[in-house]
């Protein structure tokens, strides 16, 4: 079942789950009961209820997909976790880390209505990291193949005029703040991820800058930040929404024995490049990672479901691109980079739970 007649639901799921036998698209509920109707009819969903509670007390649904705003994740999913259901929620996985954290709890505590011996799954989904090229940088990275990482960029810059300020990621022209907004939310969570995904499970010691330019109060258009880490490596991250000029989203990683340069991590089934120079020789190296074509959702939806009906492989995957528990370790590089620019960390709708 889908909560929200989301503009993502098509190709992050409806669409996927037409390859697959074993997945049907049954139900769907949206704050506006004819809304849903109209989606449910365009994309060919037997069952519309009037509202989310009615979807979630559906007992013909064993898997909720959630890609509400994200100050909309944590209540929702948490809910969908009280009945019993499985979810795989869009990132970011909530507003702050204090909601992730709420949201393991709910997932531990609650027990599946399908009765998976594992207990509920919760996943975010970070679909880029489901690709094979996601797994290459990582085993890269891990492997020691470049050598000692010394620093990282990674960005990902919407361009103009992308989205309008009416959108639900500048929180509808800045009047709702429950729907926890902002480029760093929605963009900058994804030059997170990638950046942690180069650092071989190191984590940031100190934001030592960060600078956000807000086009609201309480909702930025753009955040750029830099890190230190223990070890001496650095990394710097940048997001923006309404960007100047086509900025596709890069991860640059500075080693010992290689440079690695990854052109479009993001959306890699559309196109994409891995580059290795070696320092030494300045000899480069080109490799693309397409494997058949499949989307990255395409990856994610195949994972999840594995994962459900227990393919060790699946969970594996499931665990390294979009487990609750590296949800909270993103959440809270997000939350401090609001921090160490003097912001609040977002907030959505409130949760019993906190």
């Amino acid at each position: 079942g889908i909560l929200g007649a989301a503009n993502i639901a098509p190709m992050a799921l409806i669409f996927p789950a037409r390859k697959m036998e074993d997945v049907v698209v049954a139900a769907v509920a949206a704050r506006s009961f004819k809304k849903a109707q109209t989606f449910a009819k365009k994309y060919g969903i037997e069952t519309v209820h009037e509202n989310y509670n009615d979807l979630l007390d559906d007992d013909s649904i064993d898997v909720i997909y959630n890609p509400l705003p994200n100050g909309m994740h944590a209540f929702w999913t948490i809910e969908a976790l009280k009945r019993g259901k499985h979810v795989l929620c869009e990132k970011p996985l909530a507003s702050n880390a204090d909601e992730v954290r709420a949201m393991i709890k709910a997932a531990a505590e609650n027990k599946p209505k399908d009765g998976r011996k594992e207990g509920l799954l919760l996943v975010e989904a970070f679909h880029y990291r489901f690709h094979p090229l996601a797994r290459e940088i990582s085993r890269l990275v891990k492997s020691g193949v470049i050598g000692e990482v010394s620093h990282i960029e990674a960005n990902f810059e919407i361009p103009w005029p992308f989205p309008p300020k009416s959108d639900i990621r500048f929180d509808m022209n800045g009047s709702n703040s429950e729907l926890a907004g902002g480029s760093l939310m929605d963009a900058g969570c994804y030059a997170v991820n990638v950046m942690r995904l180069a650092t071989d499970g190191k984590e940031p010691s100190e934001i030592s800058t960060s600078k956000i330019i807000e086009s609201y109060k309480g909702i930025d258009q753009s955040a750029d930040a830099q890190f230190d880490f223990e070890n001496g490596m650095t990394a710097r991250i940048k997001c923006a929404f309404r960007a100047w000029g086509l900025k596709v989203p890069k991860l640059k990683v500075e080693a010992t024995k290689f440079n690695l340069y990854v052109y479009n991590y993001l959306a890699p089934f559309v196109y994409h490049r891995l580059e290795l120079t070696n320092r030494e020789t300045m000899e480069k190296v080109v490799q693309n990672f397409y494997e058949g074509g499949a989307s990255t959702y395409e990856y994610q939806l195949r994972a999840f479901v594995g994962a459900l009906r227990g393919d060790r492989a699946s969970m594996e995957l499931c665990d390294f691109a979009g487990s609750p528990e590296d949800a909270l370790k993103n959440m809270t590089i997000i939350d401090k980079i609001y921090e160490k620019a003097g912001l609040k960390p977002r907030s959505g709708k409130p949760i019993e739970t906190l």
